[in-house]
């Protein structure tokens, strides 16, 4: 309203009486309502949920809570749910919204039944789907969710004695179900932090926690294994070798690449696209391309391990799991290994497949594992060849240091249980070591202020790598460095 020293004139009307029901104008407006029904409370959570889809792989990939920058618009819609309950955002919103404004449109025996229904459905759903991000936000919000439950109950001893619209009377006095709806909350709250089923979850997060804190260490003590025997190749090559062997795979992976640096992706040739003719086709070359890969790992001063023709079901097992079934994507039928013992033979063997010729093979693709070692510190390199006359077969050609190659058969069953917890992301796994290396130098750092030594602080050393995780109580049960929820 704006005032002036004679009137007060209205600008804005909250309620308009001259509008009858019945008219063009009040039906016009009641479109307009229901219009903005459908668009507000309706299609705002709707298009939520459709942009939560949209982005659902990189919700699900995420490594933390908050996701990459590319998903920052979207932060606040999911990043307190668990990656695979990206949608509970609207879903919640949708619940909200029925108890809220849905049972407006319904006679007072119907709100109370729709209440019910929605409240002990959705706490019963959060029950068993756990779809928060910390598992202790899923208690809280199950003991919240019984908490609307028992609002809706007492909804029924509240019910007005005068035809459901005012009134003082009641069924239940007020101050009773007030105490009862409290006493009962509270209990609610004690029964779940006591329930089994919480306490079987605490237990396998604290189980989780303390295995891969092993692995870790497993791990760390790996990785200086590595480090340790890579040195004493670099010390026992002549002066400038390992620079020579970084320069010549820097070489080839630039070799590999297209115009823009990418690496291209590999297949076989057309015609192998089903499996009868890549299995004849692998049989028939087989030894030719072993006996020339043996040549030139020969003249370098290695040995070649020539590994065998890959199974039909084996091939379309990978085809099937890893392909969508394209059988030409399999591209290691024919492979094998070429074993070095020094750093200047390793290097040699590199720059003959640099220089090329009609009895090297051709290489398609590669990857150096020399360079940047995987976290573990373990080194070889790997690429997909062409051996001329071999009608096109991409087949598959290792490079290894023999000690470095010798250490990995114990150390990858380190690997293998924490691919198979989905402990594998190579990016998390340095993240976890490279704190876990901080958390051991605090420690020390402290045990040696204080002048005791681990042992003496009560703490037993790890084994040696994998021997020392899987041996008998000689590691230590120390805290879970990683987080006990997902």
């Amino acid at each position: 309203r704006s005032s002036s020293s004679s009137r007060v004139t209205p600008l804005l009307r909250s309620v308009d009486m001259t509008i009858k029901c019945g008219t063009g104008e009040h039906a016009s407006i009641v479109q307009y309502a229901a219009l903005m029904c459908v668009v507000f409370p309706l299609g705002l959570p709707f298009a939520m949920g459709m942009l939560l889809y949209l982005h659902r792989g990189e919700i699900e990939d995420r490594k933390t809570r908050e996701g990459d920058p590319s998903l920052d618009s979207l932060r606040v819609l999911f990043s307190q749910f668990s990656p695979t309950k990206w949608w509970m955002a609207p879903v919640d919103i949708y619940r909200r919204i029925v108890l809220s404004s849905l049972l407006l449109f319904f006679k007072p025996a119907s709100q109370l039944l729709l209440g019910i229904l929605t409240t002990v459905t959705f706490t019963v759903c959060l029950r068993e789907m756990t779809p928060w991000y910390d598992a202790s936000m899923d208690l809280v919000a199950y003991a919240a969710g019984w908490q609307t439950v028992l609002c809706v109950v007492t909804l029924l001893f509240t019910v007005d004695v005068e035809d459901f619209v005012g009134g003082d009377d009641h069924v239940v006095p007020g101050d009773l179900v007030s105490a009862a709806l409290i006493f009962t909350n509270v209990l609610i709250i004690f029964l779940v932090f006591l329930s089994a089923d919480f306490a079987r979850r605490i237990q396998t997060n604290k189980t989780l926690g303390a295995l891969r804190d092993q692995l870790t260490i497993a791990e760390i003590e790996d990785k200086d294994g590595f480090d340790t025997l890579w040195a004493n190749y670099v010390a026992a090559a002549p002066v400038g070798g390992e620079l020579r062997l970084y320069g010549a795979l820097a070489k080839l992976d630039q070799m590999c690449r297209d115009e823009d640096g990418n690496t291209p992706s590999i297949r076989q040739p057309d015609y192998l696209n089903d499996l009868p003719t890549m299995t004849a086709v692998a049989n028939s070359n087989n030894d030719f391309i072993h006996d020339t890969i043996r040549k030139l790992v020969d003249k370098c001063g290695g040995r070649y391990d020539a590994g065998p023709v890959k199974l039909p079901r084996r091939i379309q097992a990978k085809a099937t799991n890893d392909y969508d079934g394209d059988i030409a994507k399999v591209i290691d039928t024919v492979r094998g290994s070429g074993m070095f013992d020094t750093i200047e033979g390793y290097t040699r063997a590199v720059e003959i497949l640099i220089e090329g010729g009609p009895d090297v093979p051709v290489i398609l693709r590669f990857k150096d594992r020399i360079t940047k070692p995987i976290v573990n510190g373990y080194r070889d390199v790997l690429m997909n060849i062409v051996v001329h006359g071999t009608d096109g077969l991409v087949c598959e050609l290792q490079l290894h240091l023999q000690d470095i190659h010798d250490m990995k058969h114990a150390t990858h069953r380190v690997y293998k249980l924490l691919r198979a917890a989905g402990w594998d992301d190579e990016q998390e796994r340095g993240y976890q070591l490279q704190q876990k290396r901080k958390q051991e130098k605090l420690e020390n750092d402290s045990n040696e202020e204080e002048g005791t030594s681990p042992r003496d602080a009560g703490q037993s050393r790890p084994g040696r790598g994998l021997l020392g995780f899987l041996g008998s109580g000689r590691t230590k049960k120390s805290a879970a460095v990683f987080p006990a929820g997902r």
